[in-house]
């Protein structure tokens, strides 16, 4: 059963964004944002650890997101948010993007959380 929190700015575009909800095969629930964008919740936790020790891992989870559950075009959504940038995207192919989704993530530059 997926919990009904909702933090605000998430899943919105633009500058308001705050992050984004992400949803695996197994149905669970998670949130990916930018460290300075963690929401104020006590019983948030603690990021997933295992996404910033490698890249692969990162890879991994973002492949097994899934495919009808999460946002249109989740990886564009997720670099423009990043980014801040609504077209720098375009120069790159989905795979290429979650690469430098991974990378960011065992950066700790993106923090994905469980919920």
């Amino acid at each position: 059963m997926m919990s009904e929190i909702n933090y605000p700015g998430i899943d919105m575009n633009g500058t308001q964004c705050r992050g984004f909800y992400l949803y695996c095969q197994f149905d669970y629930q998670y949130l990916i944002c930018k460290s300075e964008h963690i929401p104020d919740d006590p019983l948030l936790g603690f990021p997933l650890l295992d996404l910033i020790s490698n890249t692969v891992y990162g890879e991994q989870f973002l492949k097994t997101l899934h495919e009808w559950k999460n946002l249109e075009q989740i990886f564009i959504k997720i670099y423009s948010y990043f980014f801040d940038d609504a077209i720098c995207h375009k120069q790159y192919s989905q795979s290429q993007m979650i690469k430098i989704i991974a990378v960011l993530l065992s950066e700790r530059k993106l923090l994905v959380y469980q919920i």
